[in-house]
């Protein structure tokens, strides 16, 4: 189930919307007949929107007692806020030579939903991880889910593979690779994710044997060491005052008397100390990769802790070319010849020090000036992920929504997000896209949004020897 409880209510992890969606005429509007119309937007503090959220969080919480194992208090059969994209408007309806008003009110997402009872099935689909047709009105029984509009209903048939340069060695030829299993992290909405490797700014540590790591590089031939690279063990939360200004503070963070904060637990490699930081203390390997000059670690006068690091970032090198499938599962028995081939799928994917999830932006690798379009098409730059699978003869493959990426709203938040972004859907409606490993560039990162690095995957690795590459033991 895609929620999380807190102690202000029920929290949704997931969404089906891109960026997100608003009305038209925000502006007042004056119809033939002298009527004015507008829409204005009801914060969560409205008491208007509380009525929405306590009446989707009370049939959520029923849901979840029937379905799940999940403990809900009845003060916490309330939602702490709408799934991510959703926004929840009033329009207004003034009408000529009358004090008569009329006031509707609306969540926007992936559809225009008229009321908590009409989005309550759609909600339910959400968090239940859209296994089952949704059941919602604008959806309909016969559906997947999917927003024809915005999304691009799943198809079982590839629309594009253009990008692919090389063939990877199929998996039939890699010693039967297996699917593994690994936990998602306690923690899913933190930037950083279990499993994943990052760069630890030794400073933030609180230990001083790590400050006397640090050294500044005396020529271009040496290297200088600020931040060392780590295994992300475990993340959490924790609660801290509202009074703190801190954009480390987590987007599950609400507007009432608590906010959170995520800590990682993180296992540095060869110094085999664990150590707890926020996010500031890291940095994606991918923006700060550390490349050690030719000859450099066959030096024999180098300090013993200068040798140390090598031997660290030798390890995660050799683990950027490395990829893990994980949590595998068999969605449906096939329905033809083509879907047998790629039967075999996965919720999440180690790609080198990273781990995608299904419904992640990812960065696709960037393409020739020539080859921005396609068929009079353009080609997208991001891909919003629907399905991870393994094809008995391509490997691993990628589906979901093509993406461009385009403005950064003027309005946007605070602590930024996806929806600060205006995301421009690219595929035809009906159709998504299929995307090979090699065609992938990394996650997508709100905090670096510009980043352009990408590393080739082309060794697939079981759970256990990706670990053992890296020198740390996995529970």
């Amino acid at each position: 189930m895609y929620v999380e409880i807190t102690s202000k209510g029920i929290n949704i992890t997931t969404t089906d919307v891109i960026g997100f969606s608003k009305p038209i005429d925000m502006s007042p509007i004056k119809d033939g007949s002298g009527n004015v119309s507008y829409y204005q937007r009801l914060t969560n503090t409205d008491q208007r929107a509380e009525h929405w959220l306590q009446r989707l969080g009370a049939a959520l919480a029923n849901y979840l007692r029937e379905y799940s194992n999940i403990v809900i208090s009845k003060e916490n059969e309330v939602l702490v806020d709408f799934p991510e994209g959703y926004v929840l408007y009033q329009h207004n309806k003034e009408y000529k030579g009358s004090a008569k008003t009329r006031h509707d009110r609306y969540l926007f997402g992936a559809y225009k939903f008229r009321s908590p009872k009409e989005f309550e099935p759609h909600l339910i689909w959400l968090v239940s991880g859209r296994v089952n047709s949704c059941e919602c009105l604008y959806c309909g029984s016969g559906s997947k889910g999917y927003n024809k509009g915005k999304r691009g209903e799943l198809t079982e048939e590839k629309i594009i593979n253009t990008r692919s340069k090389k063939k990877l060695r199929d998996e039939v030829e890699t010693n039967g690779m297996e699917s593994e299993n690994i936990n998602k992290p306690k923690f899913a909405k933190t930037l950083y994710r279990r499993g994943e490797v990052v760069m630890v700014n030794l400073n933030a540590t609180g230990n001083e044997q790590h400050i006397k790591l640090i050294r500044y590089a005396a020529d271009d031939n040496d290297i200088p060491i600020l931040y060392w690279p780590g295994v992300i063990l475990e993340t959490r939360k924790v609660p801290i005052t509202d009074n703190i200004s801190d954009d480390t503070t987590s987007i599950n963070s609400d507007d009432y008397n608590v906010v959170y904060k995520a800590y990682y637990k993180i296992h540095l490699l060869e110094l085999s100390d664990i150590v707890q930081v926020d996010r500031k203390s890291l940095l994606p390997w991918l923006v700060c990769r550390v490349e050690i000059p030719e000859g450099f670690n066959k030096n024999e006068e180098l300090e013993p802790n200068v040798k140390t690091y090598v031997r660290a970032i030798d390890r995660v090198n050799k683990i950027s070319h490395t990829y893990t499938p994980v949590c595998s599962y068999k969605h449906r028995e096939a329905k033809d010849s083509s879907e047998k081939l790629r039967l075999q799928k996965y919720n999440a994917i180690l790609l080198g020090t990273e781990m995608i999830y299904r419904n992640d932006y990812i960065r696709l690798t960037p393409v020739d000036v020539n080859e921005k379009y396609n068929n009079g098409q353009k080609v997208p730059e991001y891909l919003l992920i629907s399905n991870i699978y393994q094809h008995s003869t391509k490997g691993i493959q990628f589906t979901g929504a093509g993406l461009l990426r385009g403005m950064l709203y003027k309005g946007h938040s605070k602590r930024r997000t996806l929806s600060d972004y205006e995301w421009i859907t690219v595929n035809e409606p009906g159709s998504e896209y299929t995307i090979d490993l090699q065609d992938i560039a990394g996650r997508f990162y709100v905090l670096f949004p510009n980043l352009m690095e990408k590393i080739d995957w082309t060794s697939p690795k079981k759970l256990d020897e990706r670990f053992i590459i890296l020198g740390v033991k996995w529970k």
